[in-house]
């Protein structure tokens, strides 16, 4: 479950480039995006995910979508639901018919997740300007971000594309140490859109036959 939102909601390389640093070029970007997104109400979008290793020849893919407000978000993915309220996370499997209920810091903390890849080059990355690309015909940023402590991390690399016009996110790829690369392709981004009380929260009866697993005090 873990490992999931690490990837995900996003939730988020080659190997540490030497001349990664602080681009002050890249920070301005960051920052007005950032901004963009700290003043949306809320916002609702579907994401092709694809996870593609060379080495072994792994290939695959698989769509989901994301509600989020702040650091609450509602995730659905490869078959599972995933719901936090900032506080507590719920992953629901409808396959087993179980809900593994645990604290937000345990499940997400500071990995890349759906409520922070806005935000992430704050705390823990260099970061650098590497190019303008086309995307749909639409000019966009490219811009890296390295751990600054590559031992503590799976990946060495997060890669995000923003569009230059309205400083939205198409897309952001992780790249492991492992050579595993996670693609989150944006689509139907809706910012500020109406959402309902109660999203963030699991509502029991809601799933006819759940069975609750609470790890928040292993």
């Amino acid at each position: 479950m873990k490992n999931l939102l690490a990837f995900v909601l996003m939730c988020f390389v080659s190997l540490l480039s030497a001349n990664a640093q602080y681009d002050q070029k890249a920070l301005g970007i960051l920052d007005k995006a950032s901004e963009k997104y700290e003043k949306l109400s809320g916002f609702k979008a579907d994401f092709v995910y694809t996870l593609n290793n060379d080495a072994v020849g792994t290939s695959a893919e698989t769509k989901g979508e994301i509600t989020a407000k702040g650091k609450q978000f509602r995730l659905k993915m490869n078959g599972q639901e995933i719901i936090s309220d900032g506080q507590t996370v719920w992953t629901y499997q409808p396959d087993t018919k179980e809900v593994y209920i645990d604290k937000f810091d345990n499940v997400v903390g500071e990995n890349v997740n759906p409520s922070n890849i806005h935000n992430l080059y704050r705390k823990g990355f260099k970061y650098m300007y590497k190019e303008e690309i086309k995307v749909n015909g639409k000019p966009h940023h490219v811009i890296e971000l390295v751990p600054e402590k590559a031992s503590d991390t799976n990946y060495y690399k997060i890669q995000l594309v923003i569009d230059k016009q309205d400083l939205t996110f198409s897309n952001f790829t992780i790249f492991e140490k492992n050579g595993n690369r996670y693609l989150f392709d944006i689509k139907n981004f809706q910012p500020n859109t109406a959402i309902a009380d109660g999203t963030f929260t699991f509502k029991k009866n809601q799933y006819p036959g759940v069975t609750e697993v609470d790890m928040r005090n292993y």
